[in-house]
């Protein structure tokens, strides 16, 4: 471990000073300029707002350390929480807005967590065990800061008070930055760490100054406030406010943060002087002259209409051929809650939902396709194989597993499946477990594997013919009399594209469109233009002839062709189901394809053993592709970080996978 020293620092007063005189010249100077005409009588001319509260921080990170911090690894997130105090001032602009300054004290300190791990040797048992600890670097982070800001009241009269919209930009300047870093020992319970003959759990490893901190940082902030009338010019205000920072917190690591506030405070209001009241005129006696009552004209009617011109033009085009698409990755497995035997509640048992095209997603559908595979194969036959984490994490054992097998069976059966095409089998661990040193190995053993025989477990590559039309539609758009200012919005329903409209004009909207590739006739193209704050929408309609689209042949697409390929924990040797998989995808693709491999391991496991199989399981597969083929294609194969999220059994043994992607 690489060990740094701090420099000493020093408020930057020359540098708060003159960014607090310019901020404070552009605040004044916009009232000067606004202020054309005097006051109105009862007028807001000033108010003075006083605040404090609390803080809640979280930060956002990419680094292993920073000057004087010591390298333990990555650090990605962490959190923390502090007082916040402020006064400003605010001038009105306009009916509801207002311009404000105000300077205040955050404390944004708080902590962030890396676990790791080390092997060491176990002076009781002589055994080498993994000592599993968290390296935490707490953090006192204290800044001045200035904030101009505009306010806006929303509503008028909101629970015996204005509520306002903030929105303000930050200019903050450090005033205490220090931080301790320390490593603990999670686990086993009997590891310690061992100094001057004395045993801990926790040792400190590094602290002091933060030198490398940003001088200068900038962010910006948003949120509501609500303005309790408490007495005559005084509120009683709460806010909630979210600050993002855009600058790091040192210069020499990724190391955002953002939060949120929760305010109360006081607000004076400085109120212009009403004259007095004028005196009555003196009592004369008047004539009454009838003047006739004009009524002034109905104002015209508001117009929006939408107008389609062409929806062809030189670059239209009806692009037609083959695709080589992949089928989702399958995790055949169902898991289970520790100790429990019951199916969770997120698998499906119905037949006939929509399934969604994320894989990890799609596995809640594995009960509901193994029911459709025996339906389309009769001679299949299925293999349920129960299993728990081991007797000391579920100490039910065989019986659990069991249990587990049979509700499965169950599951099945209601499904449709026929009984006589079950079998039940059960053991302690998963024939392939994964690493029980983990919470999340010992998660994914408590599981019941699927195998199937006479029958595919599942299709991976089809060739299938497809349409993709490519056009633009032109037309304009017309608005008048509106009464006052709303956005409108603009949809085809051939696109997902939705153009934001102010005002009249013409418009230009390409489009990609899959078809059926057998489809035929007329494609209908309809502009729908919604301006939803003044109940006004308008409709086009024109018929697009696919018969006058020049098109072009593609001999086979391999954009949306991504097939993957499953490993079992710890292992890169290639499955029968997998060399299947690549038998077809060699036989169908086109000599002189390039091809890239990409291996991935789950986030089990240390970081240099997960590189390896990702490395070896990418290059099997080349070896295994150019067995096959010899020299009809160019290869290449790399490591790739997983593309699944790991929180889950079945993410992680999505990760435990290579990706191929191919091009001509």
């Amino acid at each position: 471990m690489n060990l740094g020293c701090f420099f000493q620092w020093a408020l930057p007063v020359r540098r708060l000073a003159s960014a607090a005189c310019t901020i404070a010249l552009v605040s004044l100077s916009v009232p000067a300029a606004a202020q054309t005409t005097p006051p109105a009588p009862g007028q807001e001319l000033f108010a003075l707002h006083a605040r404090g509260g609390l803080l809640k921080s979280w930060y956002t990170a990419d680094f292993r350390s920073f000057q004087g911090a010591i390298d333990c690894g990555v650090f990605t997130e962490g959190d923390g929480q502090g007082l916040s105090f402020s006064l400003t001032g605010e001038y009105p602009l306009a009916n509801r807005l207002y311009l404000g300054l105000g300077v205040g004290y955050a404390q944004r300190g708080g902590s962030l967590v890396n676990p790791g791990s080390f092997p060491a040797r176990d002076t009781s048992t002589g055994e080498v065990v993994t000592v599993r600890t968290e390296n935490t670097i707490e953090t006192t982070l204290n800044y001045l800061e200035l904030q101009p800001e505009i306010r806006y009241t929303l509503v008028p009269d909101f629970l015996r008070g204005p509520l306002r919209a903030v929105a303000a930009v930050r200019l903050a300047f450090p005033m205490t930055s220090t931080f301790e870093q320390t490593e603990s020992i999670v686990a086993p319970d009997n590891a310690a760490f061992t100094a001057s003959g004395s045993r801990t759990r926790e040792r400190k490893i590094a602290a002091g100054e933060i030198f490398s901190r940003t001088s200068t940082g900038i962010g910006a902030t948003a949120g509501i406030e609500n303005m309790l009338t408490i007495g005559q010019s005084l509120y009683f205000t709460q806010q909630v406010l979210f600050d993002y920072n855009f600058s790091d917190l040192t210069t020499d690591a990724s190391w955002k943060t953002y939060g949120m506030r929760f305010e109360a405070g006081i607000r004076y209001a400085f109120i212009s002087t009403p004259p007095a009241p004028p005196q009555p005129p003196p009592v004369r006696d008047t004539v009454i002259i009838e003047k006739p009552i004009i009524e002034p004209p109905a104002p015209p009617p508001p117009v929006a209409v939408v107008r389609i011109d062409n929806v062809m033009n030189e670059s239209t085009q009806l692009e037609i051929g083959n695709e080589l698409v992949a089928t989702q990755p399958l995790v055949n497995a169902v898991f289970f809650e520790k100790t429990s035997a019951a199916i969770p509640d997120r698998y499906v048992r119905t037949v006939g939902r929509s399934k969604p095209d994320d894989a990890v997603a799609a596995h809640r559908y594995i009960l509901t396709d193994i029911a459709e595979l025996v339906r389309k194969n009769p001679e299949a036959r299925i293999t349920l194989q129960g299993a728990t984490s081991g007797t000391s994490d579920e100490p039910a054992g065989r019986d659990l597993a069991e249990a587990r097998a049979a509700a499965v069976r169950e599951a099945l059966i209601g499904l449709g499946v026929p009984e006589n095409v079950i079998t039940v089998k059960s053991s302690l661990l998963p024939s392939n477990p994964s690493n029980q040193d983990f919470e999340e190995g010992r998660q994914e053993n408590r599981r019941v594997d699927i195998a199937v025989r006479n029958a595919p477990l599942q299709e991976y590559i089809a060739k299938r013919r497809y349409a993709e039309l490519h056009s633009v539609v032109t037309g304009s758009v017309t608005l008048a009399n509106l009464p006052y200012e709303g956005d409108g919005f603009l949809r085809l329903n051939i696109a997902d594209t939705v153009v934001r409209v102010s005002e009249s004009g013409d418009f230009a909207i390409p489009f990609t469109r899959r078809l059926d590739a057998s489809q035929s006739g007329d494609l209908k193209v309809v502009a729908t233009l919604k301006l939803p704050d003044h109940a006004l929408q308008s409709t086009d309609e024109v018929l697009l002839s696919l018969a006058s689209v020049p098109t072009r042949e593609v001999d086979l697409q391999l954009d949306s062709f991504e097939p993957i390929l499953r490993f079992d924990y710890d292992k890169s040797s290639l499955s029968d189901a997998n060399k299947d998989l690549l038998r077809q995808m060699a036989a169908v693709l086109p000599a002189g394809t390039t091809i890239a491999i990409l291996g991935s391991a789950d986030a089990l496991g240390a970081e240099k053993r997960n590189a390896e199989l990702s490395r070896d399981r990418a290059l099997n597969v080349e070896k295994f592709i150019r067995s096959i083929s010899g020299d009809r294609f160019t290869i290449t194969s790399s490591g790739a970080e997983a593309r699944f999220p790991d929180a889950t059994p079945e993410g992680r043994f999505l990760n435990r996978s290579i990706r191929v992607r191919a091009a001509k």
